[in-house]
C-alpha cells in the first residue's frame, strides 16, 4: 500500500486538513474539518482507496465546534 498516493488523494479532496498515517496496520486519519459529514466522508473515501481490506481505517479527525468527551 502506498501512503504517499493516499494522502495526495486526500488532499485533493479535502485540502490540507486532513493527514493520513500508517500505524500498527491501520491507517490513521487526524486533522480538522468543518463538519460532521465531511468527516464521514474522508473515512469512507480511504476505507474505498484501501483495496487491502485487512487494513483498518481510524478516523480521528476532529470537527470544528465539536468536542471531545
Amino acid at each position: 500500500m502506498n501512503i504517499s498516493k493516499i494522502q495526495k488523494k486526500v488532499y485533493a479532496k479535502f485540502g490540507n486538513n486532513v493527514q493520513v498515517l500508517y500505524d500498527n496496520d491501520s491507517l490513521l486519519l487526524s486533522g480538522t474539518l468543518s463538519n460532521w459529514q465531511d468527516k464521514v466522508d474522508a473515512g469512507l473515501f480511504v476505507a474505498k482507496l484501501n483495496n487491502n481490506n485487512t487494513i483498518h481505517v481510524v478516523n480521528d479527525i476532529e470537527v470544528t465546534g465539536i468536542t471531545k468527551e
